[in-house]
């Protein structure tokens, strides 16, 4: 027995001092090089989505065993969703650490700010992939740091001249001072100067439920909803931390944020939730985007159709259709030393262009409909249930209900298609587990019978 462990104990020093040379011949000798990599998904053996975020070869620079890996970050456009890697942590020590964002010039197309075109991560490498976080800020993926992999192809390392590194190794890193502007999923964030440490930016759609619920309250056709926060930034995260960061994060509230939203629609009404309250915002022409100023963490809503020219008065809150009694709300922030007349330009108060939103969304006002700062009431609130018999004959109630129709027609199709696809998977799913399955009752009958052949040569004998 003590022979046969001391064989045990031998082999395994054996493979030890084996393995030893052949992880160090992965790792080129010291020098400058370009090497490929690729973003895997965090389980299995193919591109990550956030892949094309990446470009196909990082510099590095390799010293006694150790690696500076410089992550060069492109633009990503796929699906109508235009965005970059943000953020990045990398697994070394046992826990998750950021990686250093540099060189703050990429741009966003339509988007204020600019984000770090490379990050830098120090590490000892080993065999397989890294395991990493990143943030390519996918509004529909939540927002945050999603896991992932990293694959650096250390045979295809090529050598290159030192000076390419030089000017990375100078690069600025992330703002500290000064102001900035922070850039995720489609919006931007003006951050004042003595802001230490800078605030990580996450937004996230709102729900689907509460988004409808709004739509209905409103009384629209379509609206967009937001969640948007601040959090301190993510320093060292611990491996079983991962799939619950929204719940170790801390928040980093801020009050009157200058913040910038999509301009979804050419004119446009943006309410803050305070629980059943809705208040409205006052909008800011800023190019591609529009501007508001509220405090931070907050849920927004944009509909379509001219706003609020007005900031309301301190201690009211403006109410959408479907509330009846005015409750107070926070305090409204605008930017100081803004003049009413261009906050009414860019609040869209000029003539509204004829689109077939904007037209339904006035036919269903009524022509009586004053502005209130709000959406304009749907007839059948503002005139009463007497008024029914009056709108049956309405041409504008009978083109809004084939407008309506219309509109319902993708989401049927989409469904319906989602349908088939699951009884195409279900049936899949029978075609190939079926062969088991009967081999499994033919093996329980063959148990079966050959258990009643035993006991009935028991009885026999």
């Amino acid at each position: 027995m003590d022979r046969f462990i001391k064989y045990i104990l031998w082999a395994w020093l054996v493979v030890c001092l084996l393995a030893g040379p052949l992880q160090a011949a992965d790792l080129p000798a010291d020098g400058c090089y370009r090497v490929p990599v690729t973003l895997l998904h965090a389980e299995k053996d193919k591109p990550s989505m956030g892949a094309q975020g990446l470009t196909p070869e990082a510099l590095v620079e390799v010293r006694q065993g150790t690696a500076s890996l410089y992550l060069e970050t492109q633009v990503i456009s796929v699906t109508g969703l235009t965005t970059s890697l943000s953020a990045c942590h990398y697994l070394e020590g046992g826990a998750y650490r950021p990686a250093e964002p540099l060189d703050y010039t990429l741009e966003i197309p339509g988007v204020k700010g600019l984000r770090p075109r490379y990050f830098r991560l120090t590490y000892s490498p080993q065999p397989g992939p890294l395991p990493v976080l990143v943030n390519p800020q996918v509004v529909f993926m939540g927002g945050g740091p999603l896991p992932a992999r990293l694959q650096v192809d250390w045979s295809g390392a090529r050598a290159v001249d030192p000076g390419a590194l030089e000017a990375l190794a100078k690069a600025e890193g992330a703002p500290s001072a000064g102001p900035t502007t922070l850039s995720a999923s489609g919006l931007s964030l003006d951050v004042p100067a003595g802001q230490s440490p800078l605030p990580d930016l996450t937004v996230r759609l709102l729900a689907l439920n509460d988004l409808e619920a709004q739509q209905a309250a409103l009384g629209v056709a379509e609206a967009r909803g937001w969640q948007v926060d601040l959090f301190y930034p993510l320093d060292r995260v611990a491996p079983g931390d991962v799939p619950r960061l929204d719940q170790v994060r801390t928040a980093y509230p801020m009050k009157g944020a200058a913040l910038y939203l999509p301009k979804v629609y050419p004119q446009a009404t943006v309410y803050r939730l305070q629980g059943e309250d809705r208040q409205a915002l006052v909008l800011e022409d800023a190019g591609d985007q529009w501007l508001v100023h509220c405090d931070l963490p907050a849920q927004l809503v944009m509909v379509p159709g001219a706003g609020s020219t007005r900031t309301p008065a301190a201690g009211k809150t403006t109410k959408g259709p479907g509330s009846n009694k005015a409750k107070p709300a926070g305090p409204v922030a605008a930017g100081s030393g803004r003049q009413a007349a261009s906050s009414r330009q860019a609040a869209g108060a000029g003539p509204a262009k004829t689109t077939g939103l904007v037209q339904a969304a006035k036919a269903s006002a009524g022509p009586t409909a004053k502005a209130t700062g709000a959406v304009n009431r749907p007839a059948a609130l503002a005139a009463g249930a007497g008024d029914d018999q009056a709108a049956e004959g309405d041409p504008a109630a009978d083109s809004e209900d084939q407008a309506a129709s219309q509109e319902n027609g993708p989401v049927i199709f989409t469904l319906l298609f989602i349908f088939f696809l699951l009884v195409a998977g279900a049936l899949l799913l029978v075609k190939r587990t079926y062969p088991l399955l009967k081999n499994e009752l033919d093996r329980l009958m063959y148990l079966r019978s050959f258990e009643r052949g035993l006991r009935r040569r028991e009885d026999n004998h």
